[in-house]
């Protein structure tokens, strides 16, 4: 019996270490940064949405990204108007807060949605490439 409690207490910590390295969200993945570059390796029609201000994707967004502001009134009609639903989604904002809350949207709306963990402040830690 103490055998099976054990066991039991293992998988419950391995399923919340799990869901802890998932970003802990089941709707989307949030992914880190070298978890993030190999999903748009892997998934060519991926589209890359930066879900911050004009200004912020001004400064610098990941190569190609599409610029949707989330805190916009016109978010979800934007994307509706502009983003095919047969391609995955890779989101990012400058921490991951406002691309978590736009991927949840997204996700209620039929997407596919990749969100990158500690957004464009992470990727630009690691010195990915950026354009301007």
């Amino acid at each position: 019996m103490k055998y099976v409690v054990i066991l039991l207490l293992l998988c419950v910590a391995v399923v919340a270490w799990a869901a802890a390295r998932k970003g802990g969200n089941e709707k989307f993945p949030s992914l880190e940064v070298e978890d993030f570059e190999a999903y748009l390796l892997h998934h060519e029609n991926a589209i890359v949405l930066d879900v911050r201000t004009k200004a912020e994707y001004d400064d610098g967004h990941l190569i190609g990204a599409k610029l949707i502001d989330v805190n916009s009134s016109d978010f979800m009609v934007e994307a509706l108007r502009t983003l095919p639903q047969d391609r995955p989604i890779a989101v990012y904002c400058r921490s991951g807060r406002r691309s978590a809350k736009a991927a949840d949207m997204l996700v209620e709306a039929g997407w596919r949605v990749v969100n990158l963990k500690g957004g464009y402040m992470a990727w630009t830690a690691k010195e990915k490439p950026i354009e301007k």
